[in-house]
């Protein structure tokens, strides 16, 4: 919530963020809310297929066939 609101989303009556009515957004986090390791303090990194380390266990899978499924059954609707 901090990092939305850091790059200049707002909340509307229902809590929702929302883009500004001036529509400027910063599109950058605030350096002092990116993630660090616990352990070591160095910065962490989202789980991208960048090299050998990406996770793609039975939970990715199922998402992924899930998320297919649902492209492949709306594809007309656009």
């Amino acid at each position: 919530m901090r990092m939305m609101e850091g790059q200049g989303f707002v909340k509307d009556e229902n809590n929702v963020y929302q883009v500004p009515e001036n529509r400027h957004l910063k599109m950058t986090v605030p350096r002092d809310l990116l993630p660090v390791c616990p352990n070591d303090g160095k910065k962490m990194i989202p789980n991208l297929r960048t090299d050998d380390t990406f996770v793609e266990d039975e939970g990715w899978n199922r998402a992924s066939n899930a998320y297919f499924d649902f492209l492949r059954r709306h594809e007309r609707l656009s």
